[in-house]
């Protein structure tokens, strides 16, 4: 009979240790529409919308090819996973664009002339990967977009596209 209550409160302590986990990591496919609370502006005067929970950085560097940019993942408690999903824009460098740009069907993106492509593929050890990559132009600037996620699924996810719909640039001094 003593022991009861010790059970009954550790089962309480981990139903409440249950709800904060789950509360506060991201999912890999946002389940909730875009808030402009969450936006995130990068200081070259892009913008996009970060899905609840998730982390976001801001690079102003570019880092070989990869230019400028803000890059979200889920937000997650422990190790990080191997295989998480990623959602990025960036500034795009001329040499990747024109090198992928014609295996991509032309497309319009956030409201932006843009040319777009899904690639889904097995990374390894039987694990899917889904890559969603667009480039899109803003005035005389090449912006691209990209979602990975370890699905096998071949149609990028609604949420994600409204995510991805929420990308804007506004006109920067200098």
């Amino acid at each position: 009979m003593k022991r009861t209550w010790k059970y009954a409160v550790l089962l309480a302590l981990l139903g409440i240790a249950f709800v904060i986990v789950t509360q506060v990591t991201g999912r890999d496919v946002p389940t909730t529409p875009p808030r402009e609370s969450r936006r995130v502006m990068h200081p070259l005067g892009f913008s996009i919308v970060s899905p609840t929970n998730w982390d976001s950085q801001i690079r102003v560097k570019p880092i070989g090819i990869v230019g400028p940019g803000i890059y979200m993942s889920p937000r997650t408690i422990g190790p990080p996973r191997r295989y998480s999903a990623a959602l990025s824009v960036s500034v795009c460098d001329d040499r990747e664009r024109l090198r992928d740009q014609h295996e991509m069907t032309a497309d319009t993106v956030a409201g932006f002339p843009a040319f777009s492509r899904i690639v889904t593929a097995d990374v390894g050890d039987g694990v899917p990967s889904f890559a969603y990559t667009a480039f899109l132009k803003s005035r005389d600037t090449w912006y691209v977009v990209r979602y990975n996620l370890s699905s096998d699924s071949a149609v990028l996810p609604g949420s994600v596209r409204d995510y991805i719909a929420s990308f804007r640039v506004t006109p920067t001094d200098g």
